[in-house]
């Protein structure tokens, strides 16, 4: 009497490749969208400040980001 063994389909493993491969492109396409984001989101100008110089803000300091490292976010309370 011969037993045939039962193995995984070739087309089980294929599908189960090609959904592996999708799933990982979709993460680096969320992943990459919320950085874009969350850029955007902690904006200087966003929230309503403007970059300047360390010693030249008249207002309120914040640690929103601004696009020159150098600069900070100033915000002036009155116009938020």
């Amino acid at each position: 009497m011969k037993k045939n063994s039962q193995g995984m389909p070739l087309n089980v493993i294929i599908i189960a490749a090609i959904l592996l491969a999708v799933l990982v492109v979709v993460i680096v396409i969320f992943t990459k969208g919320s950085s874009i984001f969350a850029k955007d989101i902690l904006s200087c100008e966003n929230k309503g400040g403007d970059c300047v110089a360390k010693d030249k803000c008249q207002y309120q300091k914040s640690n929103f980001v601004c696009a020159n490292r150098e600069e900070i976010c100033c915000i002036n309370p009155s116009n938020v």
